[in-house]
């Protein structure tokens, strides 16, 4: 009686592994399946080398490259992407061989018979061999994810050295233009100088303002130009011809001939000297006997004296000449070399004087060059979002807190330790899985089950034959499982891709546009 009831308790116990047990695939159907994912981790292998390739050719042939920046993305996504697959191919690989031992155990397959299945040589498309045995394929692909992780610090480390080039180049620039400016104000404050007071000659009203924001320079200087003032000139002109030499217009008749004393209030600059203007009251004294009558009066003038007094005349209005040029110090005659034409106004068009240096030929060769620059650059981003339209299928990671059931309302997270907040897969104080891995570790908790009491012996694990909710694997919790990290930081770089995409076809029609208006398209 009692080994009947053993019997019926065996058999229910058998009942129920044999119903957790999952659908079992024939012997011939899980064979194919190992032996694709074989060829598939063997071809991984040819990928890691070639991608280690790429990135040394790379640091040999930096400084060739138009767009380094560009390039070393275009790097670093197949380094994602060849990450994931050996991560997904790994995952693959640890469910497929579960199948055997279930079978051979529920007697659905003979030990024997799948012992000379997987003892068939296996060859590539090349007919080279292809490993078969399990723990040595694990350990290749081990390799190749360290290979991969000293792929990415390569790549930080060229990163770095290229945004320090940049910045290099940047820094130059800025001196360039600096000293360029500074030429700018000296130039002015030179002509300032020369020019002196009221002298200085500003075509066009003179510099706006907005160019003294745009270059950082003062150019308030007391300019005024030849307009404003000129009647003011051409009277002081006047004034002083009479001043010095009215013996010029001796014998003539008119109201010109008439001396005239020139108020120092009215002149141009009011702030001439009192002994310049004894010196001009002298002067008219000296030549009372050339001055015509005034009122009536009648003067009587020799043949021969009136000779001496045209020779006379001719050298001192030759003397005059010389004097008025060398020493007037009323009206500056500003050196054509020192202020030029419409000066001012070129230094207010700066930035376009220089873009219009170019001659029409560097300008098309250069609207050339970075066209077909534009060009390669859409490629590159094309064949990077090709490697990522594919993204690993699985859920996404919520992060969102609440719990489902009341009776988890006590139920503390194993990272953060709060209680009822939130699942352990929804912490974000411990966000990324490596944060995790080591907060397992500190505290001392399966990576499986996240007991702290499990030796993390498979065997004994409460949740051993657990699948994980993200890849579908075995041998790790789901808060831990870096699938969905991966995929989130693929989609990402397909968002950032895209959006670069759309500017770059932006940016070679504008290219396009300026070709086709110079005929070089």
């Amino acid at each position: 009686m009692e080994d009947s009831k053993d019997y019926d308790n065996l058999k229910a116990e058998l009942d129920c592994l044999k119903n957790a047990l999952p659908d079992l695939p024939d012997s011939n159907t899980l064979y194919a399946h190992i032996v694709d994912l074989l060829l598939k981790i063997h071809a991984m292998k040819i990928s890691v080398t070639n991608l280690g390739a790429q990135v040394d050719h790379f640091c040999r042939t930096m400084e060739e490259e138009s767009n380094r920046p560009l390039r070393i993305e275009l790097l670093q996504t197949a380094a994602w992407k060849t990450q994931y697959q050996l991560l997904l191919y790994e995952t693959r690989l640890d469910d497929l061989l579960i199948y055997p031992k279930l079978m051979i155990a529920t007697k659905n397959l003979d030990e024997k018979v799948w012992t000379e299945m997987m003892a068939q040589p296996l060859l590539d498309i090349d007919e080279k061999p292809v490993n078969t045995d399990f723990s040595q394929v694990r350990r290749e692909i081990q390799t190749h994810l360290q290979t991969i992780e000293k792929i990415f610090r390569q790549l930080e480390l060229l990163d770095d050295e290229v945004g320090r080039k940049e910045y290099i180049e940047t820094k130059k620039f800025e001196i360039k233009v600096l000293k360029e400016l500074t030429a700018i104000q000296e130039k002015l404050d030179h002509m300032h100088i020369h020019g002196g007071r009221g002298k200085t000659v500003r075509p066009g009203g003179g510099v706006s303002s907005d160019l003294s924001l745009h270059y950082g320079i003062d150019f308030n200087y007391p300019y005024y130009s030849d307009s404003e003032h000129s009647d003011e000139k051409e009277e002081a002109t006047e004034e002083k011809t009479l001043e010095e030499g009215t013996h010029r217009s001796a014998g003539k008749e008119g109201p010109r001939d008439l001396p005239k004393l020139v108020d120092p209030d009215q002149s141009i600059d009011s702030d001439r000297s009192i002994g310049s203007r004894e010196q001009e009251s002298a002067r008219i004294q000296e030549n009372v006997a050339f001055l015509e009558p005034l009122l009536g009066e009648e003067v009587n003038i020799d043949f021969k004296d009136q000779q001496a007094m045209e020779v006379e005349e001719l050298v001192e209005v030759d003397d005059a000449l010389g004097e008025e040029e060398e020493t007037d110090s009323d009206v500056m005659i500003i050196p054509q070399e020192e202020v030029r034409p419409r000066e001012i106004e070129v230094v207010q068009e700066e930035p376009v004087r220089l873009r219009r240096q170019e001659n029409e030929e560097e300008l098309i060769q250069r609207l050339r060059r970075e066209y077909r620059q534009a060009i390669q650059a859409r490629e590159d981003l094309r064949m990077m979002m090709r490697e990522l339209e594919t993204p690993p299928r699985c859920p996404t990671r919520n992060f969102n807190p609440g719990m489902k059931h009341e009776n988890e309302a006590e139920m503390p997270c194993v990272f953060c330790g709060m209680r009822g907040h939130h699942y352990s897969d929804s912490c974000i104080e411990f966000i990324t899985v490596e944060s995790r891995l080591e907060r397992l570790a500190e505290v001392g908790r399966c990576r499986v089950c996240l007991d702290t009491w499990c030796d993390e012996s498979r065997e004994k694990c409460r949740k051993f034959n657990a699948r994980c909710h993200y890849c579908g694997g075995y041998g790790h919790n789901a808060c831990i499982c870096e699938l969905p990290e991966i995929k989130r930081k693929l989609q990402e770089k397909f968002e950032w891709l895209n959006r670069d995409y759309a500017n770059v076809n932006d940016r070679i029609a504008r290219l396009a546009g300026r070709l086709q208006r110079h005929g070089a398209l």
